[in-house]
């Protein structure tokens, strides 16, 4: 839990040793922290903040790394080394944080790519891409492949208006382009005489989800606009 260097036998010996662990090794706080010791690593590796460096060599392929992200540009990194990535790599949400189209998070970094790890665990919240490079290997999220059109307006209220003020609309919106936004849209007569007019734009979470309002529909003041519609994007 601290900055520094980490490695018992290194500080008092000056010589690096085996650290094997099966269990838990977890850096949990502070900015940076290096690890003299050679790792045989056939538990977790968890990094929940700042950058984890394996500085005397690692064996990975029997264990698991994983790195929380808990905001944008905030999230665990380790720095391999002269170890290749191997075993599993798992990514992980923390403290309720949801992510939106573009968020991109360099998790490792490491001299040599070697075969790679022979899985990558990702969030179940949103459309995830891994990309893996000559000394680092990213995650970012992005799109969903098109499907059609699936989005749906739910859970509508309004609250009426008066001569002088404007009707109030809230509702929910679901099947919308992940972390994109969606324009709520108006009319008293679906569009026939009354054009459609638009009121707000709802901006949507990774799940292509949203809950919204009360937004004014400003030009509904003094007039019925019951009817509300999200156009495709």
């Amino acid at each position: 839990r601290c900055d520094g260097q980490l490695s018992p036998v290194y500080w008092w010996t000056g010589n690096s040793s085996t650290f094997h662990n099966a269990g838990t090794l977890r850096k949990s706080v502070g900015s940076s922290t290096d690890f003299r010791d050679y790792l045989d690593n056939t538990g977790t590796v968890e990094v929940r903040s700042g950058i984890f460096r394996l500085m005397g060599g690692a064996s990975l392929a029997d264990g698991r790394i994983k790195c929380l992200v808990s905001g944008a540009g905030q999230y665990g990194t380790i720095e391999l080394g002269s170890a290749p990535p191997a075993g599993g790599l798992s990514v992980v949400l923390d403290g309720g944080y949801i992510p939106v189209v573009g968020d991109t998070f360099q998790l490792v970094s490491y001299d040599s790519p070697g075969t790679g790890f022979a899985s990558v665990t990702v969030p179940s919240i949103g459309n995830w891409e891994t990309m893996s490079g000559a000394s680092s290997l990213s995650v970012r999220v992005v799109p969903p492949p098109s499907s059609g059109n699936g989005v749906r307006l739910e859970n509508v209220v309004m609250t009426p208006g008066d001569p002088t003020h404007a009707p109030k609309v809230s509702g929910s919106v679901s099947g919308g382009p992940p972390g994109g936004s969606l324009v709520l849209q108006a009319s008293s007569d679906l569009g026939i005489d009354d054009p459609w007019e638009d009121i707000a734009v709802i901006a949507l979470d990774a799940s292509g989800s949203a809950t919204f309002g009360p937004v004014e529909d400003v030009g509904g003041v003094g007039a019925a606009r019951c009817f509300f519609r999200l156009p495709s994007p």
